[in-house]
C-alpha cells in the first residue's frame, strides 16, 4: 500500500519539491531528505549511493547532462527513504 498508494506518491512529489526549492545541489538535496526522514546524518556511502540512484555521476562530462535530470529521479529517492524499513519500524 505504502509504495503504489497515489497518496504516497504525492508526499514523495511534496517533499522532492520543497527539497529541490531549498538546495539546489544534489549532494545538499540527499543530505537534507536523509535528515528528514531518518534524523541523522548520511553517511559517504548513503551519499554515494543515493548519487547513484539519482543519475549523478563523478566525472565533469556526464555531471552537466545529469544536472539537469537529476531532480526528476529525487522524487523516487524520496519515495524509497519513506518506504524503507528504516523509517517504518523503530529499531
Amino acid at each position: 500500500m505504502m509504495m503504489n498508494s497515489d497518496w504516497m506518491n504525492v508526499r514523495a512529489e511534496n517533499m522532492a519539491k520543497q527539497i529541490v526549492n531549498l538546495n539546489p545541489t544534489p549532494d545538499a538535496a540527499i543530505r537534507e531528505a536523509f535528515e528528514r526522514v531518518f534524523l541523522k546524518q548520511p553517511t559517504e556511502s548513503d551519499t554515494e549511493s543515493a548519487m547513484r540512484f539519482i543519475g549523478v555521476k563523478e566525472s565533469a562530462a556526464e555531471k552537466s547532462a545529469a544536472e539537469k535530470s537529476w531532480r526528476n529521479l529525487f522524487v523516487d529517492y524520496c519515495h524509497v527513504l519513506i518506504n524503507s524499513n528504516s523509517f517504518l519500524h523503530l529499531e
